[in-house]
């Protein structure tokens, strides 16, 4: 009916019905260089130490709260402390060095935590575990180490 009076509705006639706010740039728009490559993982640390010779590593780390917001750039982080700690999870992290300091072997780590870029100190040599609560054994952990799963890419053209 509104056709026959008033003629086809043109763009302008139509209301916007879409995002209002202005869209941020998406990653995927990003323009990408066609690669093809394997991601190699190290099954140990003495593994993760000789790709470590040859660049920067990724790894996990466990992440326990308020040691990891207390560790600051000079000191070590070496996981849970004892009471009022929290299990934060895995983050992902880029391990750059390993080196030591006061005659503990450490690896120099790279993490984006709380909107944060920074490079902190990791233990090599701590180990946690976590065991059964009230007979629940799929909450044990095996002893572990702080950092887990080393992974490089290696790409080619």
């Amino acid at each position: 009916e509104c056709a026959f009076k008033e003629g086809i509705p043109r763009r302008e006639h139509w209301a916007h019905l879409g995002c209002v706010s202005k869209v941020p740039p998406y990653a995927s728009l990003i323009p990408r260089v066609p690669v093809k490559g394997e991601v190699i993982e190290a099954k140990t640390l003495e593994d993760a130490f000789k790709l470590l010779q040859h660049g920067p590593v990724g790894a996990k780390l466990h992440v326990f709260s308020p040691e990891i917001d207390l560790v600051g750039e000079d000191g070590v982080y070496d996981g849970p402390s004892g009471g009022g700690t929290s299990y934060v999870g895995l983050r992902d992290v880029i391990l750059v060095a390993v080196d030591k300091i006061n005659g503990e072997a450490v690896g120099t780590v790279k993490i984006c935590y709380k909107k944060n870029t920074s490079f902190i100190n990791v233990s090599l040599s701590r180990m946690f575990t976590t065991l059964a609560h009230h007979g629940d054994d799929s909450q044990t952990i095996a002893p572990t180490g702080l950092l887990v799963d080393f992974i490089v890419p290696r790409l080619s053209k």
